[in-house]
């Protein structure tokens, strides 16, 4: 009879005939063995990865940046040969595998990577899934999860509208703070204006970690009647990405000086005594 499972087996043997002593009975024994087989197990580090169960955290990552790379150990526990058909990422935008892997040999291993590559900020999760020929675990899976980071700067106020001003004449200086609400921080700001009747200083620091602040001044000078127009914009790096833009818009109104106009009246007709 084949052997189905390992270990010792014994069995009881009687023979029937027409012998004075019959039966003739007898015991049997063996040791079988399992058939050969692969047994999958992955690990991260010394840390060994239970199949739907165990979850890889990388490190907090700013968008459109890069993680330190994880390497994952595809070990082969069994007596034969193990056969990977897929090593996959269930987002491999922000997940991505790098390295294959195709047979291992029983007693061996092999590795792959993944790093995080984060598109948007806040909690991100996929799951990585190795298919094998392990009887037991054909599909090895793994929770991945990360956190991505962004910078976030916001105008205080939003908006803002000077009151009116004489043409030619300049406003109270406005303070504008610039806050960074975000994960990240801000570097290489600047602040530029869009219509020159709307002065702005420079920053009051370049630099804005999380949770802080930076100023700048504006005044309006008007060099028109009627109502006028800027955009601030600020230009900054989240440390991963340069160029980064906010906006905001201030309006003013200038009015007109009043003035008296004198005009040199000649009279045609002479003016009689005692009046016109």
């Amino acid at each position: 009879t084949p052997v189905t499972t390992a270990g010792y087996r014994t069995q009881a043997v009687s023979i029937v005939s027409d012998d004075a002593n019959s039966p003739f009975t007898f015991t049997v024994s063996g040791t079988g063995s399992a058939a050969a087989a692969p047994n999958i197990n992955v690990k991260t580090g010394s840390t060994n990865l239970v199949s739907g169960t165990s979850s890889v955290a990388f490190d907090d990552t700013v968008v459109n940046g890069t993680s330190a790379s994880k390497t994952f150990t595809v070990q082969n526990l069994g007596s034969a040969a193990l056969t990977i058909s897929s090593i996959t990422s269930s987002d491999p935008a922000q997940f991505p595998v790098t390295g294959a892997l195709a047979s291992i040999p029983a007693g061996s291993s092999g590795t792959f990577s993944i790093a995080f590559k984060p598109t948007a900020t806040g909690p991100q999760n996929a799951t990585l899934t190795i298919a094998s020929d392990d009887a037991d675990t054909g599909s090895y899976t793994i929770a991945l999860t990360g956190n991505g980071l962004n910078a976030n700067p916001i105008f205080v106020p939003t908006s803002y509208s000077f009151a009116n001003v004489n043409r030619g004449s300049s406003s109270a200086t406005m303070t504008i703070t610039v806050m960074n609400t975000g994960t990240a921080p801000i570097s290489g700001a600047s602040i530029v204006s869009s219509n020159a009747e709307f002065s702005a200083s420079a920053l009051s620091t370049t630099s804005i970690p999380v949770g802080q602040t930076a100023y700048f001044t504006t005044a309006f000078t008007p060099s028109n009647n009627g109502l006028r127009t800027t955009t601030y914009t600020l230009t900054y790096s989240n440390g991963v990405t340069a160029g980064l833009t906010r906006t905001m818009t201030a309006t003013g109104t200038g009015v007109g000086v009043p003035s008296i106009a004198l005009t040199d009246v000649t009279l045609a007709t002479p003016v009689a005594s005692g009046g016109l």
